[in-house]
């Protein structure tokens, strides 16, 4: 107190030998002290507040198929968990899947990425197969599609277009054979190209997840001998570890990625 007193230019109490009071400044001093302990009380509890939001908020950032197949189950699981979770799902191309990870807008991302970029963890989950989605009454495919996938083009291919990671595999697909991918038209929506294979300008070439996606009536998928196999993963920033929320999401996404497989085992690996 005594070190108090000479800080402040001024005594706090005044002392005799039978008691000790508080003087004008002792006791505007201890008015000081309770707001600024007030102050510090409001404070540790405001971050509290934001710790345990932030404890239950979940934001992913996924492929339009993977959001559609995937993310409502698991979005039902961690509701279920935590009936308090605010849920975020931005269903995004696969380039503005990693710009949401990396810039840490969300806590993890599904889709294509190169694992051995140095600054993303990326788990593997699931592996898709390539198909063709044809019309029910297409005669060039009644015996199933050609053996060479150089023939497909024959076939009039539809596709996603280039920044897309299903047109990056397909892409990738025709280099292989020393080709060049060359699609008959290209669209950023599944809807779109259901309807124009539906109204007979093409043939869909598509990962089975994306395929699986449009379910239009008088379309069917075809397996291709040889397809091409895209790889998705759970994808995030190698600084930041998952909370508990986002690692509950994780595994459970692995879960449905596993249910989706054993339903098509053929076209869909985990």
């Amino acid at each position: 107190m005594k070190g108090i007193e000479e800080e402040i230019g001024a005594p706090l109490f005044l002392r005799t030998t039978r008691s000790v009071v508080l003087t004008r400044e002792g006791g505007s001093l201890v008015q000081v002290a309770r707001r600024v302990v007030e102050n510090y009380d409001d404070g540790l509890r405001a971050m509290q507040g934001i710790v345990q939001r932030q404890a239950s908020r979940l934001s992913v950032a996924a492929l339009p198929s993977l959001a559609a197949m995937l993310l409502p189950a698991v979005a039902q699981a961690v509701r279920e968990a935590d009936p308090e979770a605010q849920i975020h799902i931005r269903d995004v191309l696969s380039d503005t899947t990693l710009d949401l990870m990396l810039a840490g807008d969300v806590d993890f991302a599904l889709t294509s990425a190169d694992p051995s970029r140095t600054d993303i963890v990326y788990d593997e989950f699931v592996r898709d197969r390539y198909v063709l989605l044809a019309r029910n009454d297409d005669k060039r495919l009644e015996n199933g599609a050609p053996a060479d996938l150089m023939d497909c083009h024959a076939l009039g291919l539809l596709s996603m277009p280039q920044g897309t990671a299903a047109r990056l595999y397909a892409d990738a697909a025709f280099l292989q054979r020393g080709a060049q991918f060359r699609p008959l038209m290209e669209f950023e929506h599944l809807a779109t190209i259901g309807k124009f294979v539906t109204a007979g300008f093409g043939v869909g070439f598509l990962p089975c997840l994306a395929a699986m996606m449009i379910t239009e009536p008088d379309l069917r998928i075809v397996d291709l001998e040889n397809a091409p196999v895209r790889s998705l993963g759970v994808v995030r920033h190698k600084a930041h570890r998952p909370s508990a929320i986002a690692g509950l999401a994780i595994s459970r996404v692995k879960l449905e990625a596993g249910r989706l497989a054993a339903h098509s085992p053929s076209r869909i690996q985990t």
